[in-house]
């Protein structure tokens, strides 16, 4: 009989079952390697990536946007055109190859008639102008 207060020896073991840690562990680094891999390849695609010389001037009538883009025909550009921002996408291509992918956001004025965007490229220049409420 043991009596109140006296300390007892308590004995106990616990035993692992490692092949489940084993599994998961090797579960754990084979996503760790796809994810390294993936990214390996993001940063490949956007190892071109610039952001292109803009120019921007304003009057009380308009905005007016200057996007150099050296390399990068007509086909090859995309606008994105919202009530509050202008996006501007763009490749350069060689022999069917790329060789930069450019892309700008712009935010423009609450005041300003997105549907009456007037866009013009000549000589890799693309010039937009963007006409406000009067």
């Amino acid at each position: 009989m043991v009596k109140r207060g006296s300390k007892r020896d308590v004995k106990f073991s616990v035993e692992f079952n490692t092949e489940g840690i084993d599994s998961f562990l090797k579960k754990i680094n084979k996503k760790k390697d796809d994810t390294l891999r993936k990214l390996g390849n993001l940063k490949k695609r956007f190892s071109n990536y610039e952001e292109p010389f803009c120019e921007i001037r304003q009057n009380h009538k308009k905005m007016r946007i200057e996007v150099k883009l050296p390399d990068v025909k007509k086909k090859d550009v995309l606008l994105n055109v919202s009530n509050e921002r202008i996006e501007i996408k763009a490749e350069a291509k060689e022999r069917k190859k790329l060789i930069k992918t450019f892309h700008r956001v712009i935010d423009i004025p609450k005041c300003s008639l997105p549907k009456k965007i007037k866009a013009n490229f000549k000589n890799n220049v693309l010039k937009l102008d963007v006409p406000f409420k009067i």
